[in-house]
């Protein structure tokens, strides 16, 4: 059985050590597991969509981000959601139980998209949502978090990489970051109407990352996905 493992949290939340280090400790284990798969490395172009899924997707995405303000549509415009749906399904169709583990995912990337704008239209989220659970897919969603304080913390300690956060006042960014958890809990509600509660595994992340790690690990173990 091949799974998808999504990190998904606030910025500087530890999503990208903890999968890094879960991926390490599942690969020393002897449990095969992979941190991208690049089938589709190009933007999948509007005349190449040939199956109806896509369609579908690119459609539903395209509503949803028409929902959103003119700008996330460069960045998360719908070819960006066909590209996650073709990659996820070659994923699933050409490995044999193989864990794929994606710090910066499909549902990572809708609520970023969410966060330039409360968006009211979820009933085109939730179709997207769906579409995505109608390939089959195992996934497996991992919500990271940790208090404001923590994270802001974090964010001005980086030595590297960029944030949306960067160069604005200590207040204005913890309340961005306040805006933007409210915005995780709209996908992490339409996720749980399509998905079971044990596709969820909640750190929080101001544990150890080898905490954390065995947790993930606990729960990947309780589902039979991976083995002692």
């Amino acid at each position: 059985m091949n799974v998808i493992l999504e990190f998904n949290g606030l910025p500087a939340t530890g999503k990208s050590t903890i999968a890094k280090e879960l991926l390490n400790s599942l690969n020393d284990c002897g449990i095969k597991c992979c941190s991208s798969y690049r089938r589709h490395s190009r933007y999948i172009k509007l005349e190449k969509l040939c199956s109806i899924g896509c369609w579908k997707v690119y459609l539903t995405s395209l509503c949803f981000t028409l929902s959103l303000k003119p700008r996330c549509e460069e960045q998360y415009g719908p070819k960006k959601f066909v590209q996650y749906y073709k990659t996820y399904k070659d994923f699933l169709s050409n490995n044999d139980n193989t864990i794929l583990i994606k710090d910066q995912g499909f549902f990572q990337n809708i609520i970023s998209a969410i966060h330039l704008r409360t968006m009211g239209n979820t009933r085109c989220l939730l179709k997207l949502i769906r579409s995505f659970s109608s390939i089959g897919m195992f996934f497996i969603r991992i919500d990271c978090d940790a208090d404001i304080d923590t994270v802001y913390s974090r964010l001005t300690c980086r030595t590297n990489g960029e944030s949306r956060f960067d160069k604005i006042t200590d207040g204005s960014a913890k309340q961005k970051m306040t805006y933007q958890k409210e915005h995780f809990s709209i996908v992490r509600s339409l996720f749980s109407q399509v998905y079971s509660k044990d596709s969820v595994i909640q750190i929080d992340t101001s544990n150890t990352v080898d905490y954390n790690v065995n947790v993930i690990k606990e729960h990947l173990l309780k589902l039979s996905i991976i083995n002692h």
